[in-house]
């Protein structure tokens, strides 16, 4: 078991964030996470990585977010919850667990120097070149020669759309156990939006894949369980094809279908 969430909660100040969360996902499950703008898809991921717990170094005054968690939350068999985690703990999920959002972070070097800086952190013993990188990556020609094209550039030189798909490759270099991915492809083509699910499916292997996305029709394409989200909990997780089909409840309905959603009474 990859991830287990049981009557999980999180509170910051007196604000819930999210409430009743529970579900599990499996070794090499792709899962969606979808719900209206708000609902705590981005949350739940960072919960995932326990970035919760970081503290910029850069900055002298910067301090703790002070987190209130309740209920069971395991990842990868290690306890996050309710307790805050060991640095231990946290340092070891996120050697396993890459995040691919929207807006990465890269180091201000060349894209070459970050992937080399990227492999070493991860534990690698034999990091690959760039080169080798590429060969292994590129899924063409062209494709090869637009990669090599970025070897010795800036990553603030490179336009979004591209420095999305580096950060893809970024990711699966490191071979991690889990892939969360925020809106991280939602800048791409669709030529090349494709290239990069085509990727991701053939390199990750018994990777763990979880989308939090707006699109879709993305998520009825590339997962096999969806998880609707709604002001912080779990509403419904099913199978892909029957979350779309035959959404168990109005609110689901309402979602897919692109009208308003009605409050609970």
């Amino acid at each position: 078991m990859n991830i287990q969430f049981q009557n999980y909660g999180l509170v910051l100040d007196d604000f819930r964030l999210l409430r009743d969360v529970s579900f599990r996902i499996g070794a090499g499950e792709s899962v969606a996470l979808v719900g209206p703008t708000g609902s705590g898809k981005s949350l739940l991921l960072k919960v995932m990585q326990q970035s919760l717990w970081r503290v910029n170094p850069w900055l002298p005054f910067a301090r703790q977010t002070k987190w209130q968690q309740s209920g069971s939350l395991k990842i990868m068999d290690l306890v996050c919850g309710p307790d805050r985690p060991s640095q231990k703990t946290v340092r070891t999920i996120q050697n396993a667990v890459a995040m691919v959002a929207e807006h990465s972070e890269w180091l201000p070097s060349s894209v070459a120097d970050n992937f080399l800086v990227v492999q070493r952190r991860a534990g690698l013993d034999n990091p690959l070149r760039y080169e080798q990188i590429v060969d292994e990556y590129a899924q063409s020609s062209r494709n090869r020669a637009l990669l090599m094209s970025f070897a010795e550039q800036y990553p603030a030189q490179i336009e979004l759309p591209y420095l999305q798909y580096l950060n893809l490759i970024r990711a699966l270099v490191c071979q991690p156990k889990v892939i969360l991915l925020d809106e991280a492809l939602i800048r791409l083509d669709p030529i090349l939006l494709r290239q990069a699910e085509t990727l991701l499916y053939e390199k990750s292997g018994s990777t763990t894949l979880i989308w939090a996305t707006n699109d879709l029709y993305q998520a009825s394409r590339v997962t096999d369980r969806t998880l609707f989200l709604i002001a912080g909990t779990v509403c419904e997780d099913s199978e892909t094809p029957k979350f779309f089909a035959n959404p168990r409840t109005s609110q689901a309905e309402a979602f897919i279908s692109g009208r308003e959603l009605e409050s609970e009474t």
